[in-house]
């Protein structure tokens, strides 16, 4: 009944729960359970004065002495069980410590307590409140119950005000909270980016708003908002205008993920925005910021930008591999990138040239060494990967691929790395190597140029390989999807390398995607192929009715197997020859699926029917006759499984000639 007395009370065992030895007095008289009664109580309490203090401005107005009164008394005992709500609340802070004793506390409800907290204005109440659920936010349990009690509409207000130590330690609760989706969605619905885009310019609260923004920036949907939340151009200029190579990775890894939003990266696609980020990544061979140019390749409307750039790109990606030969031998190939660029930018268009990008190489500004000493081979490597990866990004059907392979030497490049082969930790490598081959083959005289050259059969090879990798196999079947879309180049791709047979192996597989391209494939090479037609249009035909098939042969084995002798007065054939009446039944789904099985070839001659009178049937000779074509072997045993198809037909519709022999069951 007294708050200074519990306030009094409280405060002799906080004296006590400041050191951990008196940890074990505190838990055993159960100071901890009584002392989360007592808050509960307080807070029914600030309930009913609310209530009341409301009813009493309803009833006589705001400036009434009676309510000027009543408010002027509940302030007083506001500012009393805020400090009653200090002390218990730390004191429950420092025992804790156990993490068990933290687990009991979360099940008797302490976050609800916490953010019923933070809508207090005392600022010592607040950062310790904010500090203790910082403490509970590393279990999902106390996460759960954070986001059920609306925990980030409550700190948005927090966010405003002068107190950065305050500020500081509610960022760092909202980190621990953007790793939990629900939260983020709630973030962004709550409005706090903006406020985040306005804590950037404050240097004490940056680090730890850049760390939230990357975790926002992870989810689709936040990125066009984080994008028009106007952080852009201070990301920008973090990532431009460092000058040391190891900047930090915050800003970086923040606009990687942005420019895979097509807003964001509308924004971030200017030609000088362009240019300066490929200046940056040469002069450091910095392979975040190549990452960030091929995201931005990503994106249709801003691919034309890159074509300036493609000698340096193709050079870096030969330069920097590790058979490039000498440093003079990359200077040397730098040289003659240079003296290549000019005549191939004014044909780099099949139409005409297209430059819309104006100034000179930036390669032509001295930078030093074309290669850092104190980069490491690994940080080449991921710099070339990423160089790879944008010029495969460049699906443009007016690129001439064919002067980029030849004049460039990409082509024998390909090829020597193919042939060469790769280790087993540079798959990734490999998968942008196949994607770039994939793009140029969009290019009918680049497509030739490489199904001639003997690219087509390391593919192969290659499938065979990395069976076990869909992503792989993914782009391998692409880049024979985009041979087959060439007159010039399909024929060469069946007749050549074994494609189509490698193809109908996998037009099955478990991946949705890898079907998919297999059957655009083999309906690309079914047209132009009738051999190869007829031999898919027979697997297609095996795996549709593969049921139907199973039973067919199911029933040969079965007749082999059962005497032949006479069948005895009244004795049901289907029971004479099958088990039980499941598999009668099954007799006529059988002969169900031979009559739709010779539908589905209209021009194998006669077919079964079932029309007419009782048990005719058309010459069924025929049928599994025409079925050898697309099965070798399955003539020779055709007139024994259509005799048996023909007594199943006939006996599921009740026909018993008199002087048909019968199959018994053995005895």
């Amino acid at each position: 009944k007294s708050t200074d007395l519990t306030t009094n009370l409280i405060y002799v065992f906080f004296c006590f729960s400041s050191f951990t030895n008196f940890h074990g007095a505190i838990l055993h008289f159960k100071i901890g359970a009584l002392t989360m009664t007592i808050l509960d109580h307080e807070m029914k309490k600030y309930g009913l004065w609310t209530e009341e203090l409301e009813k009493k401005r309803r009833d006589h107005g705001e400036s009434s002495l009676d309510f000027k009164s009543s408010d002027d008394k509940f302030g007083v005992l506001l500012k009393k069980q805020e400090q009653l709500f200090r002390v218990a609340i730390y004191l429950l802070f420092n025992i804790a410590e156990n993490v068990d004793v933290e687990a009991k506390m979360q099940k008797k409800g302490i976050v609800s307590i916490l953010c019923h907290c933070l809508c207090r204005k005392n600022y010592e109440l607040q950062i310790l409140v904010v500090s203790f659920l910082k403490k509970l936010s590393i279990f999902k349990e106390s996460v759960a119950d954070m986001h059920a009690n609306d925990v980030v509409p409550l700190l948005l207000p927090i966010l405003n005000v002068e107190e950065r130590e305050l500020v500081s330690i509610s960022l760092r609760l909202l980190y621990n909270l953007t790793f939990h989706n629900d939260l983020r969605t709630s973030m962004l619905s709550s409005g706090l980016v903006p406020v985040l885009a306005s804590l950037l310019g404050e240097d004490y609260q940056r680090f730890i708003c850049l760390r939230i923004l990357y975790q926002l920036s992870r989810d689709d949907k936040a990125k066009p908002t984080i994008a028009k939340s106007g952080c852009l151009p201070t990301l920008m200029e973090s990532v431009l205008e460092c000058r040391e190579e190891a900047c930090g990775l915050e800003p970086v890894a923040i606009v990687i993920n942005l420019a895979c939003d097509p807003t964001a990266a509308e924004l971030l696609g200017e030609a000088r925005g362009i240019r300066m980020m490929m200046k940056k990544a040469f002069m450091f061979h910095d392979p975040l910021v190549m990452k960030i140019l091929r995201n931005l390749s990503e994106h249709s409307k801003l691919k034309p930008l890159f074509l300036d750039y493609l000698p340096e790109l193709v050079q870096a990606v030969i330069s920097l591999d590790e058979s490039s030969g000498t440093q003079q031998d990359k200077k040397d190939l730098l040289s003659e990138c240079r003296n290549r660029k000019e005549p191939m930018k004014a044909s780099l268009f099949k139409p005409g040239p297209m430059d819309d990008f104006e100034g000179d190489s930036f390669l032509d500004e001295d930078f030093g060494d074309e290669t850092d000493e104190g980069a490491g081979s690994n940080k080449g490597e991921d710099f070339a990967l990423e160089c790879l990866g944008l010029l495969a990004n460049l699906t443009l059907e007016d690129l001439d691929f064919a002067l980029v392979l030849s004049d460039l030497n990409l082509l024998s490049w390909l090829q020597s790395k193919l042939n060469r082969g790769l280790r087993h930790f540079e798959d990734d490598l490999l998968l942008e190597m196949i994607r770039l081959i994939g793009t140029a083959c969009l290019d009918e005289k680049a497509a030739l140029m490489i199904a001639n050259c003997g690219i087509g059969a390391t593919l192969i090879n290659l499938l065979n390989s990395h069976q076990e990798d869909d992503e792989i196999v993914c782009q391998i079947l692409g880049v024979f999807y985009r041979l087959s879309c060439h007159a010039s180049t399909i024929k060469t791709l069946i007749q050549d390398t074994q494609t189509p047979a490698y193809l109908v192996d996998l037009m099955h597989d478990k991946n949705k995607e890898i079907r998919r391209i297999c059957d655009a494939t083999l309906s690309l090479i079914s047209e132009q192929d009738e051999m190869w037609a007829r031999r898919i249009q027979a697997e297609r035909f095996k795996w549709h009715n593969s049921q139907w098939l199973e039973m067919i042969e199911v029933t040969d084995q079965q007749s082999a197997r059962t005497p032949l002798g006479l069948r005895e007065s009244g004795q049901d054939f289907c029971r004479a020859y099958y088990d039980s009446e499941e598999d009668s039944e099954n007799l006529v789904m059988a002969a169900t699926l031979l009559e739709d099985a010779a539908g589905w070839f209209p021009s194998t001659g006669n077919k079964p029917s079932l029309g007419g009178d009782k048990g005719a049937l058309d010459s069924p000779l025929d049928y599994f006759g025409n079925l050898g074509m697309f099965y070798p072997g399955t003539t020779e045993d055709a007139g024994g499984i259509s005799n048996t198809a023909t007594q199943i037909l006939r006996h599921s519709q009740g026909d018993q000639p008199n002087n048909e022999p019968s199959i018994l069951r053995q005895s």
